[in-house]
């Protein structure tokens, strides 16, 4: 079977189309037998239909894989935090972590938007956790530790270098 003859098969099979008889190099002319004759129109109107299906299915997938590699970045991250010993170089005494705050995100954030961003942090661990309110001594204590060091921009430069 040519190449010509596997392609043709292969639209009739999969689209309908009915290909123009041609001659065969050693018979007299036949014409190609087809189980349905599909117009041009409708060609048109299935294939735009199935591009579209397979623009989404593109789309489907590439959220899948970004949602896949962000797992393994994590993944990656834990296993690595576990091979340290549990503690992240950017927040050696867990500061960070105590205040729900993630350490690179801290890095990447200006200094005002961070100090607005610890502030209101602080401020919503000290009505949860507050003892007079119910809360625990030793966590509020950690909170106001952590609070008291990264709430100056000086301190918190060195602090995870």
């Amino acid at each position: 079977m040519d190449r010509r003859t596997a392609v043709d098969q292969f639209l009739s099979e999969r689209y309908g189309v009915m290909q123009a008889p041609r001659r065969r190099k050693d018979a007299h002319s036949e014409q190609v037998p087809t189980d349905k004759q599909v117009s041009p129109g409708q060609l048109v109107d299935r294939l735009s239909r199935e591009n579209a299906q397979l623009r989404e299915d593109k789309i489907g997938l590439q959220r899948q894989i970004h949602y896949l590699i962000r797992v393994g970045e994590r993944l990656q991250w834990e296993l690595d935090q576990e091979r340290r010993g549990g503690k992240d170089p950017l927040d050696p005494k867990g500061y960070y972590k105590t205040l729900g705050i993630n350490p690179d995100m801290a890095r990447r954030l200006p200094e005002e938007t961070l100090s607005e961003l610890m502030s209101k942090v602080y401020r919503a661990y000290a009505n949860a956790f507050h003892p007079d309110k119910g809360g625990d001594n030793s966590m509020m204590r950690g909170i106001n530790m952590a609070y008291d060091f990264l709430r100056n921009p000086r301190s918190r430069q060195v602090y995870g270098r």
